[in-house]
């Protein structure tokens, strides 16, 4: 199993919110990228939107990519998407800020601008980034 970080605009978060998560649409040239992606590997999910924030976490419920259409839900047309289950979802106040943990994840410790390192919208994260996060994520659930 893999982890993966997934970044997307508040907008479209609540589409896939409404539509229970089911799917995520990605541009096209996330398509080889996104079709590494292995049922059961585990997507956690920022949101920017100026909120810089992880939402939620799901999980990969069908290999492969999949046409989304001409344009799907979303504000911004995606050709294609991955199937997602959720596991984790925080309420918008539960929702844990990037800024808590800048430092303690190695994809935005070593850069001086971690803002540029959060605009890739699909990225393969080592199991002890995702433990920091999922970690958080699950602090603030329990807190709630």
């Amino acid at each position: 199993m893999m982890y993966w970080l997934l970044v997307e605009r508040l907008e479209n978060w609540e589409v896939d919110r409404k539509e229970g998560f089911r799917r995520f649409g990605l541009p096209a040239n996330k398509k080889q990228l996104a079709s590494e992606m292995k049922k059961g590997d585990k997507l956690i999910f920022y949101v920017s939107s100026g909120l810089s924030k992880f939402a939620d976490i799901r999980e990969v419920s069908e290999e492969g990519t999949f046409d989304l259409g001409v344009r799907g839900s979303y504000d911004t047309a995606f050709p294609i998407s991955i199937s997602t289950k959720p596991l984790m979802t925080l309420d918008l106040l539960q929702w844990v800020p990037i800024h808590d943990l800048i430092s303690k994840i190695s994809i935005t410790a070593t850069h001086k601008d971690w803002r540029q390192v959060m605009r890739t919208s699909l990225r393969r994260i080592s199991d002890d980034d995702a433990d920091v996060i999922i970690s958080a994520m699950t602090r603030a659930a329990q807190a709630a």
